[in-house]
């Protein structure tokens, strides 16, 4: 799981990126899921970007490969 994580943070780089918090869950309220992460993006148009680049494919499809995702998107105020 740690190369996942690595995997993630290592999107800090492409353009867009404005933060990449990743973390692994302590409670029992996460209905099985055992680590999040979230990324913030500049714009609603950067996200486009990040979705289609090749470096998030490829840590998508890591992630795909060991576990469910679940993915959302929303402003933040």
């Amino acid at each position: 799981m740690r190369e996942v994580l690595e995997g993630i943070e290592s999107l800090r780089s492409l353009p867009g990126v404005l933060a990449i918090n990743v973390g692994e869950n302590f409670t029992d309220r996460a209905q099985g899921c055992t680590h999040g992460a979230v990324i913030t993006l500049e714009s609603r148009e950067a996200l486009d970007a990040y979705i289609s680049h090749p470096d998030h494919q490829r840590v998508g499809a890591q992630i795909r490969a060991i576990c469910d995702l679940l993915a959302l998107d929303y402003e933040y105020n």
